[in-house]
């Protein structure tokens, strides 16, 4: 889905109250749409575990993931 799928996610997992488990590995996410996923973290109160597994994120990408989840995302202290 690349970083313009991932930012496209994004947008909708806003709404989404019920996501527990979200398996974006092997999609090409990288530093961009790993950017627009952190945003929304901490608005997916029931998101526990979401995979990037074997993407194109760097050290920009994993930092911003980082303060996301720091800031409230991935409930009950999930699993990234």
């Amino acid at each position: 889905i690349g970083d313009e799928g991932a930012s496209a996610l994004a947008g909708v997992l806003r709404e989404c109250k019920t996501l527990a488990y979200l398996d974006l590995s092997r999609n090409n996410v990288g530093d961009e749409g790993a950017g627009s996923l952190a945003g929304v973290l901490g608005e997916c109160k029931a998101l526990t575990h979401l995979d990037l597994s074997r993407n194109r994120l760097g050290d920009e990408g994993a930092g911003r993931l980082a303060s996301g989840i720091l800031a409230g995302g991935l409930a009950g202290g999930g699993k990234a």
